[in-house]
């Protein structure tokens, strides 16, 4: 079977199993870096929004042996788990007043998004993009809107103002974490490299709590000046996706640049979906600013020490 033949038959099994309680939709969703997923969106008839559930892996299960009953089955597990209970008043979204305590902002990389940029206002870091979204949490819902051109029009506001408030509301929304990398990995099974007693390598996992866009945490507020205090050093940044990234300092690094970027690059290639790759590049931050984080090039005398 086909992957368009498949679509439709998981679309006409949950028609079936709602019947006039929902209704059942199809539509194509564009996610980082590009990628196009396709979704089955269920609407309760006492609701005017419903869960998407992207189906594309499911495809890839079925082609593996995977029974379509059971698989339309786990998909009407997952809308009854997330369906709105009633309606979602959307009306906050039509004046600025009601969602500048709301906007926040996420990182992106630009030569992949080239014709996402194109409508959404936003604002280049390096070869990084950081664009703005409204997450729906605050109303008890799950997902998040991207701002658009459109709504900088229709709010009468400007770049500079998102911008502004997203400054102030992503890390209270979505405080900051770290944790040593070596913690994490010593709590894998089998992984317990380091004892109890030893005391830990400086390099650290940053992220937020939610664990969703926190590669962001690095444009917080007094963030990156805390992390150089805490470790006496300028460091640099891995992006090991757009949802954390990894703290080196220079001074514990043993790897040259070169090394530390194919670090990255088979990261990104090995262990991540496309629309979670931030970026191939490594970052470095000195002592020197507040934010001052430089793309570091190949020519290791092309950086900023």
């Amino acid at each position: 079977m086909n992957r368009d033949k498949f679509f439709d038959e998981i679309k006409n099994s949950i028609t079936e199993h709602y019947g006039d309680e929902a209704s059942v939709s199809m539509h194509n969703v564009r996610k980082n870096n590009d990628v196009v997923y396709t979704g089955v969106c269920v609407t309760k008839k006492n609701s005017n929004c419903g869960p998407t559930v992207y189906l594309d892996n499911y495809y890839n299960s079925y082609n593996d042996g995977k029974e379509i009953s059971k698989i339309v089955e786990e998909i009407i597990g997952i809308v009854e788990e997330h369906v709105p209970s009633n309606n979602v008043d959307m009306s906050f979204y039509s004046e600025y007043a009601s969602v500048v305590d709301k906007v926040c902002f996420k990182l992106i990389g630009r030569s992949e998004n080239e014709n996402l940029l194109l409508e959404t206002p936003h604002r280049d870091y390096e070869d990084l993009a950081i664009v703005y979204f409204v997450p729906l949490k605050v109303m008890g819902v799950e997902g998040s809107i991207l701002v658009k051109n459109e709504h900088l029009k229709l709010w009468n506001v400007k770049e500079d103002d998102l911008y502004n408030a997203a400054l102030v509301n992503t890390p209270k929304l979505f405080p900051v974490t770290t944790r040593n990398i070596f913690e994490i990995v010593g709590n894998m099974p089998g992984m317990d490299i380091y004892d109890k007693e030893d005391e830990l390598p400086e390099i650290y996992v940053a992220s937020n709590t939610s664990g969703h866009f926190g590669a962001s945490c690095i444009l917080y507020p007094g963030f990156l000046p805390d992390m150089r205090d805490k470790l006496s050093s300028g460091f640099y940044i891995l992006p090991s996706s757009i949802h954390e990234v990894i703290i080196v300092p220079y001074s514990k690094t043993t790897h040259d640049v070169d090394s530390l970027i194919n670090m990255v690059r088979c990261v990104n290639t090995q262990c991540l979906n496309t629309e979670d790759i931030l970026s191939e590049s490594v970052y470095y931050y000195d002592f020197s600013g507040e934010n001052n984080v430089k793309k570091v090039e190949h020519d290791k005398e092309a950086m900023v020490l």
